[in-house]
């Protein structure tokens, strides 16, 4: 694995983008760097920061259960350590079934912002034989957004036309690249990391000690 690439194409997924203006017409490319933003969590101008990359699929039931058993945990977590957090969809090939779900949140978040997103998120990843019973058409994604206050004719177009695709391809590929091996998986990356080497990663419904563990020794190899 080349470090620098993968940093680069990690780093163009985290900051592609200085903020959009929210005046005139919003093009496809604007959208898609609106839902980017919406789901990085934590970023500060610090470079010793350590970000970690979370890579989840909304059809895996193990990605449910961390969800709803630890997502709290590794909000507080974040918080409490400065650490930020880049969430990223990882639709496993040979199980696509996720694939509507990760452009449903991604919509949400070009269309709502980080609490669209948010929102969204959490309702796909608790109601994961809800959408999926409904054959993962837009129709339970769009009455969710109608709840979540977003606009229904913004969202429901950015479903129709597959507006967040290249972020879903671009998250595809950021996981091959760091071999992400199964899902939820957890990729801890240095603030000035140059080696491969220097990079922590896991997978799995984990316990926060694991988090904590993965935490420092991300730093201490960043030494």
């Amino acid at each position: 694995m080349h470090l620098p690439v993968v940093l680069s194409i990690a780093l163009a997924v985290l900051l592609c983008c200085s903020p959009v203006s929210a005046q005139g017409t919003v093009t496809d490319t604007e959208w898609v760097q609106r839902a980017a933003q919406a789901r990085l969590i934590g970023i500060v101008d610090d470079p010793e920061q350590v970000t970690i990359l979370e890579f989840f699929d909304y059809a895996c039931s193990t990605c449910q259960q961390f969800h709803v058993q630890r997502g709290d945990s590794l909000r507080s977590l974040l918080e409490e350590e400065g650490v930020a957090l880049s969430m990223h969809s990882y639709v496993i090939p040979r199980l696509p079934r996720g694939y509507p779900a990760a452009e449903a949140a991604l919509c949400a978040g070009a269309v709502g912002g980080p609490e669209g997103w948010a929102a969204m998120h959490d309702r796909l990843a608790r109601n994961t034989f809800a959408w999926r019973r409904e054959g993962a058409g837009p129709e339970p994604f769009v009455r969710w957004a109608v709840e979540f206050g977003l606009d229904e004719a913004l969202y429901a177009d950015c479903l129709h036309r597959d507006v967040p695709a290249p972020l879903v391809f671009t998250d595809a590929q950021l996981a091959a690249r760091f071999e992400v091996a199964g899902t939820p998986a957890f990729v801890f990356i240095p603030g000035g990391a140059t080696e491969s080497a220097q990079i922590v990663s896991f997978f799995g419904n984990e316990p926060m000690s694991r988090f904590r563990e993965a935490l420092e020794e991300a730093r201490a190899r960043a030494r």
